[in-house]
């Protein structure tokens, strides 16, 4: 997917389904624009079932049953974790807060910023796994990404090419 948000900045998401069970999202935002840079995620209503790890840039969530998620976020760039203003609406003029996360990179200059997000589900919150990822590729290079992850002992390489993907 490809957004161009401004004139001076295009936003590139690439979304990668591992294994039937994770997803892997590589996000870039390309251009000569310079400032904050916000990668942003919303989670459920109840702040409770929510727990924020910012030494590790990730995101545990604790839902009743057997469906629960660990979101961690990695970049070639310093990263910060910021809990923001969150809403939710599912009736009309009724409005109920939830978690809502920002990991934010200051681009100073040309140079692309990119993340890598990775969400891994479970089933049990005793189950959450080791999560390290980076880039393989050598930097940014107009549509083609280089990954590995780690999922606990499991690692895997990928790569992707969006080259001929028009806006």
């Amino acid at each position: 997917m490809k957004k161009q948000h401004y004139s001076n900045l295009k936003y590139i998401r690439t979304v990668f389904f591992v294994d039937k069970k994770y997803f892997v999202l590589v996000d870039e935002a390309v251009g000569y624009a310079k400032g904050t840079i916000n990668l942003n995620f919303q989670m459920c209503e109840t702040p409770s079932d929510v727990s924020l790890v910012k030494e590790e840039n990730a995101i545990y969530t604790n839902y009743r049953g057997n469906s629960n998620v660990k979101l961690q976020c990695f970049s070639d760039h310093a990263i910060t974790m910021n809990e923001k203003e969150g809403w939710q609406s599912v009736k009309y003029n009724e409005k109920t807060q939830r978690t809502s996360i920002s990991y934010d990179v200051k681009k100073t200059d040309t140079t692309p910023v990119r993340y890598i997000t990775v969400i891994y589900p479970v089933t049990s919150v005793n189950e959450y796994p080791e999560i390290d990822a980076k880039f393989t590729d050598g930097g940014y290079s107009k549509g083609k990404i280089g990954v590995k992850i780690s999922i606990g002992s499991v690692k895997k390489s990928l790569e992707g090419d969006i080259t001929g993907v028009t806006d």
